[in-house]
């Protein structure tokens, strides 16, 4: 759904992040309109992230941290936990990581990288 949103993105001169950001927009969109819980948008919006950072040419390790990124992002956005966003970037991370190929230890490695909460982003302290 998102992957025409991103092309015209693309089009329009955005850098791969804005693209992505176009897709997951758009998938969000349907994604409420279906009803989906604040935790599969989460999902949703990684899988999205991931596979546009692939169209792109972007290695699996760069998929799995946009997957992540997207995927922390949404949640945020939607209200949960920090807990949760987490453990939903983790598992985002995880599971584009494992769509890629990448060994096990690597895996590992991005969804424990996928659970930190970048500092450089202002967000409330909980």
């Amino acid at each position: 759904g998102g992957t025409v949103a991103a092309a015209a993105a693309k089009n329009a001169g955005e850098d791969l992040a804005g693209q992505t950001r176009a897709a997951v927009k758009v998938a969000i969109a349907v994604a409420d309109t279906n009803g989906l819980s604040a935790e599969e948008k989460a999902l949703l919006a990684g899988a999205v992230a991931a596979s546009i950072h692939k169209k792109a040419g972007v290695n699996a390790e760069g998929q799995a941290k946009a997957a992540g990124d997207a995927t922390r992002e949404t949640a945020l956005a939607a209200g949960l936990s920090r807990e949760k966003t987490a453990d939903l970037a983790s598992q985002a991370a995880g599971t584009a990581a494992e769509e890629g190929g990448l060994s096990q230890s690597t895996i590992d490695a991005l969804k424990n990288e996928a659970r930190k909460f970048p500092t450089t982003t202002a967000e409330p302290v909980a």
